[in-house]
């Protein structure tokens, strides 16, 4: 008999982060700060997400890797997400795993680098293009809509802590993952405000090709560090179970070859450490981005070392218990 699985069961983070290639700390940011979901709770505090939550989760995260603002996605109903996803049709893929399939879309704040950017002798580069310009942070969020950049290019007259404040609160309203500022004069200690935080600097005048090349490099640089550049709805369950490892470990080769046993030891640790990572980032809600980060790159491994070893296995005629 064959067990169904029911399509309104709950589902807990966990399941939902595999479903999605979302992080845990993903969704958990996405409900604190955007109100994305409200997933119920169990008496024990632990979320559960309804199969309307996934749902909403997906188009979303589609949407968003499409250009769309964050902030403004979250707000929107389920039925209103799916009428966005059939108007943008195939733009919602135009991110790849290996980074930006399009150009690098960048917002201008300020009216001197709009003005050396936008200017057409010559063109500015084919891999860019600028989406909005405002003269202030409200002028350029009013223009960008729904939009949301790669990049934000912000030019100050000088950098403050109050210049700190203004420009992570235009990233938190447009979710914009990198940020060029163009600056006149500052201290040391307040441009290290500014590069502590990963904030690219560059000071006026400002070169327009050098503006253009580092806008381009950072947005491909910040799609190549989101989630979907390792995913996890890539990983596998292991398919070599202990006794297979243990045969593979103690086996004699056909020929004068310890990669058999040199093999089955590496997965023994990478074993080991993808359950540990997995572990503590189920325990650590403050380190649990970089546990799940982690246990991703763990895994890959893993499955790289399992598929090295059901090769060499075969070669030197070790038969292993394999699962799949």
């Amino acid at each position: 008999m064959t067990n169904v699985v029911n399509p309104e069961s709950p589902l807990r983070i966990g399941a939902v982060a595999r479903l999605t290639g979302l992080s845990p700390h993903t969704l958990r940011k996405w409900e604190d700060r955007y109100a994305a979901v409200q997933p119920a709770r169990t008496e024990g505090g632990e979320r559960i997400y309804s199969r309307n939550d996934l749902q909403r989760l997906m188009l979303i995260r589609n949407l968003s890797r499409a250009g769309l603002a964050l902030r403004s996605l979250a707000r929107a109903s389920l039925d209103e997400l799916q009428k966005i996803e059939q108007e943008i049709g195939e733009h919602a893929a135009e991110i790849s795993p290996g980074g930006l399939a399009r150009p690098v879309r960048v917002g201008v704040i300020g009216v001197s680098v709009t003005a050396l950017l936008l200017r057409q002798d010559p063109p500015y580069p084919t891999d860019l293009e600028i989406i909005a310009t405002g003269a202030t942070a409200d002028q350029l969020l009013e223009r960008l809509g729904e939009l949301r950049p790669d990049v934000l290019v912000y030019e100050v007259p000088g950098v403050t802590p109050a210049t700190v404040e203004a420009v992570n609160a235009v990233r938190e309203r447009t979710s914009v993952h990198a940020i060029i500022v163009a600056y006149s004069y500052a201290t040391r200690d307040n441009l290290r405000l500014l590069t502590d935080q990963g904030i690219e600097l560059m000071r006026m005048p400002v070169d327009r090709r050098e503006l253009q090349r580092g806008a381009v490099r950072l947005g491909r640089e910040a799609a190549g560090s989101q989630p979907a550049d390792i995913a996890d709805s890539e990983i596998r369950a292991p398919r070599l179970t202990p006794a297979a490892l243990a045969r593979a470990a103690s086996a004699s080769p056909q020929i004068k070859c310890e990669c058999p046993h040199h093999i089955a030891d590496l997965l023994h640790g990478l074993l080991a450490f993808e359950n540990y990572s997995a572990a503590c980032e189920n325990a650590n809600e403050e380190d649990a981005e970089l546990h799940h980060y982690l246990w991703l790159i763990t895994a890959r491994a893993r499955m790289t070392f399992e598929d090295a070893l059901i090769k060499v296995a075969a070669a030197e005629g070790i038969r292993l218990d394999q699962d799949a």
